[in-house]
């Protein structure tokens, strides 16, 4: 999710431009990256759906599919991502316009 906050609003890239965009990203001084699938992973709330996330530390949270930096193997073309609708996880084209949540290790 392109926002500074988790207040704002929600725009879609492709995998190559979610990458670039989390380690491009310059807010709080910190050094930013797009998670892997088991950071990912770690904030959803399997006991809910629509949006699958705790709201309260998460909130605006879409319900929509967001990028993981992890490559999905055999095949290269394809990243894995989260849905936090359900609480799916998915590989779809690199290509395609996903959300993008970026992390940062506090540094």
């Amino acid at each position: 999710m392109y926002q500074d906050s988790c207040s704002g609003t929600t725009t879609t890239a492709t995998w190559s431009n979610a990458l670039q965009y989390c380690t491009n990203l310059s807010l709080a001084s910190k050094t930013w990256r797009l998670p892997n699938t088991n950071e990912l992973k770690s904030i959803v709330d399997y006991g809910k759906s629509n949006p699958a996330i705790n709201e309260t530390y998460f909130p605006k949270t879409q319900p929509y599919y967001y990028w993981t930096s992890t490559t999905y193997f055999p095949d290269t073309s394809t990243a894995w991502s989260v849905l936090f609708y359900d609480t799916n996880i998915y590989n779809p084209t690199k290509s395609v316009g996903y959300n993008v949540r970026c992390v940062s290790d506090g540094n």
